[in-house]
């Protein structure tokens, strides 16, 4: 008996536990939040995407459908994607190095529970410690076709939603960061806005420089091949507007924005559609030391005054309106690059460049802080364009129209035929063009387009239409009566008319810590939306034949 008592004591204790006792002694130990993996290149969180995908469907006529992108794209299962919803959070993750770069997906199922039920039949759930759930194939991948299949897990996570499931462009990558990547998810499930998300440094220099680069390769193909068959067919030189004058100017754009993402440490960004519009912010973070234009650019705006006096001089009913305000410094230098761009732009067709640029410099050498450009419709036959320079000092600028009525390069620069230059009341410069810039087309004579420069109000305007005179005899009774056009705040704005509405967009810079930070905004509704939709489907029909 007393041999026995420690046996039955033994077999009392394991019967106390209870039947579950087996069960819970192989579950895995519970492991702690993970640590963010080295290397985040980017992140991007979609609130509730097949809403925002139908909603913009619908308002551009665009095609978006989100699963087939999922499918064919990220190579995620078609089993996969019957088991989460994904009308529900689903979150991108690009990891590093650039050269060898990898991305996970993360996708919200109805619960952990359900996943299972729907991925039973199909998949194994192997556990893997730092990780979750594997889920490892049952035989023949069927359907789903198993060479471009993307290897997923279901993790368990924090919050309302307990589980996610996370799939990887390798096996590697789903192991190194799936887990994160889920309790990211969690964290951000509350996130109102439809699309937000972050793009690291590195992710900047390696992946969109060279996008922008290889883009613009393209691009400049399409317009050279276009210049070329303009040069057929007016037998001149490229014509102002022509591809070809655009394409150096536009390769140093490209060049400026590459050299700005060396002095970009992140970037954030958010998308919301309302009601009846789009809501875009970007957010870029800079180094404070950088030499790039973008930097310079943001510390010229740093103290830029509110508001934009000079667009009180354009038209109120301009549809399209651009106002800039920064330090005197940057508005100068801005508006060098332009007249630099304007001669390389006119190339042989000014016979004496050194003198031009003298002349024109001296238009813009007394430059203050604010600067507007306005186009409004002038005649059936095109628009009007307005810029305004507000001046630290009239006189200098007075003093050089002035003399750009007698220059001699000015009256012997030929764009199209010869123009007429000659001077105007009150001081200025009237430039005459006997016809359109581009070789007149079968149809009616229309009437000459006008170039008129003059000082107004304290600032440098010059307006190009057919009634440019008339126009700028108007501005002062605009600023005087606020009949001006109006642009929001911030230190560089721009609002667009599309019928009815209007699409604003605002830039500012502000001090962040020891950093730098830009703020861009763009609100545009509907109506721009469908507007700008129509102008992609015209030019890229052939080549995107999801534009309907």
């Amino acid at each position: 008996m007393k041999r026995l008592a420690p046996a039955l004591l033994a077999l009392a204790l394991v019967a106390c536990k209870g039947p579950g006792a087996a069960s819970d002694a192989a579950r895995p130990a519970p492991e702690p939040p993970p640590t963010a993996p080295a290397e985040v290149l980017a992140t991007v969180h979609l609130a509730h995407p097949r809403a925002t995908s139908e909603a913009l469907s619908q308002r551009t006529e665009l095609s978006i459908p989100v699963d087939l992108t999922l499918a064919a794209v990220l190579g995620v299962d078609v089993a996969v994607l019957g088991a989460v919803e994904t009308e529900r959070p689903v979150d991108l993750l690009v990891l590093g190095p650039v050269e060898r770069r990898e991305v996970l997906l993360s996708l919200t199922p109805g619960s952990a529970a359900r996943a299972r039920s729907a991925l039973g039949s199909r998949y194994r759930f192997l556990h893997a410690r730092g990780l979750g759930e594997r889920l490892e194939p049952r035989g023949d991948p069927g359907l789903s076709g198993g060479r471009a299949r993307a290897p997923c897990a279901l993790v368990t996570t924090p919050g309302r939603i307990t589980a996610r499931v996370v799939c990887a462009s390798s096996d590697e990558a789903l192991q190194r960061a799936g887990r994160w990547l889920a309790f990211t998810a969690a964290e951000r499930a509350e996130d109102p806005r439809d699309v937000s998300g972050e793009v690291r440094a590195e992710a900047l220099s390696g992946l969109l420089v060279p996008s922008l680069r290889e883009g613009w390769a393209t691009v400049r193909g399409g317009l050279l091949a276009d210049a070329t068959r303009a040069r057929r067919e007016h037998g001149r030189p490229p014509e102002i507007g022509d591809p070809e004058a655009a394409v150096q100017v536009l390769g140093e754009v490209v060049d400026a924005l590459a050299e700005g993402a060396s002095d970009l440490t992140r970037l954030t960004f958010s998308a919301t559609l309302g009601a009846a519009d789009l809501r875009l912010e970007l957010q870029t973070e800079l180094r404070p030391d950088g030499r790039s234009a973008l930097v310079a650019d943001a510390l010229g705006r740093l103290q830029a005054p509110d508001g934009h006096p000079t667009a009180s001089l354009l038209p109120a009913d301009a549809p399209l309106v651009l106002s800039s305000r920064g330090s005197p410094e940057r508005v100068r230098s801005a508006a060098r690059t332009l007249v630099d761009a304007l001669l390389r732009v006119l190339g042989p067709r000014v016979p004496d460049p050194t003198s031009a640029r003298r002349d024109l410099l001296a238009l813009v050498s007394d430059a203050g802080d604010d600067l507007s450009v306005g186009f409004a419709e002038d005649a059936p036959e095109g628009f009007e364009a307005t810029f305004a320079l507000g001046l630290s000092r009239p006189e200098g600028a007075t003093r050089a129209v002035a003399a750009l009525a007698q220059s001699p390069w000015l009256r012997a620069v030929r764009v199209g035929p010869l123009p007429v230059v000659s001077g105007i009341a009150g001081g200025g410069v009237r430039i005459v063009w006997p016809e359109p810039l581009r070789a007149a087309v079968s149809g009616p004579p229309r009437p000459p387009r006008v170039l008129v420069l003059a000082v107004r109000e304290g600032t440098l305007v010059a307006v190009l239409g057919r009634h440019a005179t008339d126009s700028l005899a108007a501005m002062g009774l605009r600023r005087r009566t606020g009949a001006g056009a109006a642009v929001p705040g911030a230190s560089l704005a721009a609002a667009l008319a599309v019928g009815r509405s209007r699409t604003e967009l605002t830039y500012g810079a502000a001090r962040e810590g020891a950093g730098l930070r830009g703020t861009l905004r763009l609100r545009a509704p509907d109506e721009a939306l469908r507007a700008l939709q129509a102008v992609l489907a015209e030019a890229f029909r052939p080549s995107l034949p999801f534009l309907r």
